[in-house]
């Protein structure tokens, strides 16, 4: 191999191995996809956030359900439970089922768009929740 030929072959490892830094120009970037304005990302984490918060009032609805299930069985659970523990689960079952009506209204309201649940804030309500 010719000595030119083998001291390009050097600088090209050599520039392989340590690149030069690329020029930017000042706001230029290489991202593959266009990065979203921060009004695009702010909106974007705000419906995750609702996303989550949504989750996570049907985890509650889930456990208003279990706990009212397991008071009604305690309810009536006969001469196992004195009477004030069965009229307490009682009290306590018929309680929970209104709770849990209620907590169905309100997260069929939050699972509506944000606008509509804007334009509620500005109208009187009708009706019990």
């Amino acid at each position: 191999m010719e000595p030119a030929v083998r001291t390009r072959e050097a600088s090209v490892l050599a520039e392989l191995r340590h690149p030069a830094p690329i020029a930017r120009r000042e706001g230029q970037s290489f991202a593959l996809a266009p990065t979203p304005s921060p009004a695009v990302r702010a909106r974007q984490l705000f419906e995750e956030a609702r996303a989550a918060g949504l989750e996570h009032l049907r985890t509650l609805e889930a456990a208003l359900a279990a706990a009212q299930d397991l008071s009604g069985e305690v309810a009536e659970g006969g001469e196992v439970y004195g009477p004030g523990v069965r009229d307490f689960a009682k009290k306590l079952s018929e309680e929970l089922f209104w709770k849990a009506k209620t907590l169905q209204k309100l997260i069929q309201i939050e699972s509506e768009p944000a606008e509509l649940n804007a334009d509620r804030l500005h109208r009187p309500t009708t009706g019990v929740i």
